[in-house]
């Protein structure tokens, strides 16, 4: 037999994945969840990849069957022509960096912080950041919809589908990097 080569990797490629509502989701094409989560039927992808992320402790993905979406639970996935399923995966993280007021802070997403600094409401990135710095219990800001970001006073992250700055400064950000 030939001598086994060290250090080599093989890439094999795989289904196609897409991001929806902060989840990734696997494409399998000509196939269908077994079981679905509830007799509702979608006339959209989208809509019940929406209801399946809104169940993601239960839900295991959708399936497209005779034209219409199902919310899917359980593993098991049969060979089915003219179907398709997307099957739930990780949900999307993120972690970033911006300078704001001569400090780095960090962004993460998709969770928001908890405790309210006041009762406002900012409808900027930099009303936010600047209210934030003047505010001494303030430890970063929550966007909680579309152009709206409140003030918080704990660093506890809790999962949601907002992007949360928080004071840091234990990096500065140089050419787009951040370095500790």
């Amino acid at each position: 037999p030939p001598p086994v080569q060290r250090a080599r990797k093989s890439y094999i490629q795989g289904s196609a994945v897409t991001e929806y509502d902060d989840f990734y989701w696997t494409e399998k094409s000509g196939y269908q969840f077994d079981n679905k989560l509830a007799k509702t039927a979608y006339a959209t992808k989208a809509k019940a990849m929406a209801a399946c992320s809104a169940k993601s402790a239960s839900c295991s993905g959708v399936s497209k069957i005779s034209g219409k979406y199902y919310a899917s639970k359980g593993s098991d996935i049969t060979a089915k022509s003219g179907s398709s399923c997307w099957v739930l995966g990780d949900r999307v993280e993120i972690t970033s960096y911006m300078i704001f007021d001569a400090k780095a802070w960090s962004i993460h997403a998709p969770y928001a912080l908890s405790g309210a600094a006041d009762k406002k409401v900012y409808t900027t990135v930099d009303a936010a950041g600047d209210a934030c710095m003047e505010n001494k219990k303030c430890v970063g800001f929550t966007r909680t919809a579309a152009n709206k970001f409140s003030l918080n006073t704990k660093a506890t992250l809790t999962e949601k589908t907002s992007n949360i700055p928080t004071k840091d400064d234990k990096y500065v950000t140089y050419n787009n990097r951040s370095w500790p």
